[in-house]
């Protein structure tokens, strides 16, 4: 192992998610959250709305343990589920106001977590990071196979 394949690349991806995004430091919201309904949350509330199927393909959880987490985050207040009308079978998640609103201070927390690490970089560095991140979020359709 020379740390140089595509498995230690994709490794490395792993890790800046770990340093970006699991820290011990929550962000200051007024509802409560676990990890896991936080990135729920905040997956709808960029899409606007999204069906159980693609969140749970995105968040990489099976159906049956995403389910727990919205119905915790519908009891909470957080976001509704609407019956599909292109599939009556299915569901869509909307975040409600208050759903929003938590998204906002988790999102505004993160961004300057982000920031606070990134201080330490050069003006370059920070080009060359933003610029390797554009990158990846570009190609993820292309590597999914959604060309």
């Amino acid at each position: 192992m020379n740390g140089h394949g595509l498995f230690y690349n994709f490794a490395l991806t792993g890790r800046i998610k770990t340093l970006l995004f699991c820290g011990k430091e929550r962000a200051p919201v007024e509802i409560p959250m676990s990890a896991t309904q936080e990135k729920i949350l905040m997956m709808t509330c960029q899409r606007g709305s999204v069906s159980m199927k693609i969140l749970s393909e995105e968040a990489g959880l099976e159906k049956g343990s995403l389910t727990p987490v919205v119905d915790s985050l519908e009891e909470l207040g957080l976001v509704k589920r609407v019956r599909s009308q292109k599939d009556l079978r299915s569901f869509e998640i909307y975040p409600t106001v208050a759903g929003l609103r938590q998204a906002e201070i988790v999102e505004s927390f993160f961004d300057s977590r982000i920031e606070k690490m990134l201080n330490g970089l050069t003006e370059r560095e920070r080009a060359e990071f933003t610029a390797a991140l554009q990158t990846l979020g570009s190609m993820i359709p292309r590597l999914k196979g959604d060309n």
